[in-house]
């Protein structure tokens, strides 16, 4: 069995030895660079700012092309790429329009244990909750349908999707628990 602290001077020797790239995840910081990868060698950083995220992938690029004997992309051809990576990267902005009973049906599902919306119909009328929530409190025929509207919105935005046979049960989806959270971050400022 080999050490770990000599499994750690193996990878220094061939980093050493070999020209190398670092890049570095979203969230992921410089400081948390540990072992025998140099954190002070320039990196790439996947969520750093735009134009030198834009520098260092060109570098790499060309690195690549030089070490592989590679043929050049043009260059707006390589732009457009670049650009379409990037993008991806980014964070999703959420600059819908979204009603209020939406966001507050959305928000309470979120909080909720199990992240789910409950539409149920009975003969004395409509129920929707989330968690503990009952949002209708009487049966009027505009509230009813104000709450349903809601409930469609975010099905046809993909922030929560109808779980089992009967689309009774609405589940938050990734989306959705993104869309709260930037709701709330933007809300906060």
């Amino acid at each position: 069995m080999i050490a770990p602290a000599c499994l750690n001077e193996m990878g220094a020797t061939w980093i050493l030895q070999t020209n190398y790239t670092s890049i570095l995840l979203p969230s992921f910081e410089f400081r948390k660079i540990d072992g025998a990868i140099n954190p002070r060698k320039i990196a790439i950083k996947l969520d750093g700012a735009q134009d030198d995220l834009k520098e260092k992938l060109g570098q790499l690029k060309d690195n690549l092309i030089a070490e592989f004997g590679l043929p050049n992309l043009p260059s707006t051809r390589w732009e457009k790429k670049r650009d379409a990576f990037i993008a991806e990267l980014q964070p999703r902005s959420f600059e819908v329009k979204i009603s209020s009973k939406a966001i507050e049906l959305l928000s309470a599902a979120c909080k909720s244990s199990n992240g789910e919306i409950i539409k149920s119909r009975y003969l004395s009328g409509t129920s929707i909750s989330a968690g503990r929530t009952e949002f209708i409190h009487s049966q009027d025929r505009q509230e009813v349908a104000e709450w349903e509207a809601a409930l469609k919105e975010l099905r046809a935005l993909g922030l929560v999707e109808a779980m089992g046979a009967k689309g009774e049960i609405y589940e938050v989806t990734k989306a959705g628990y993104d869309f709260i959270e930037n709701y709330n971050a933007v809300s906060d400022t």
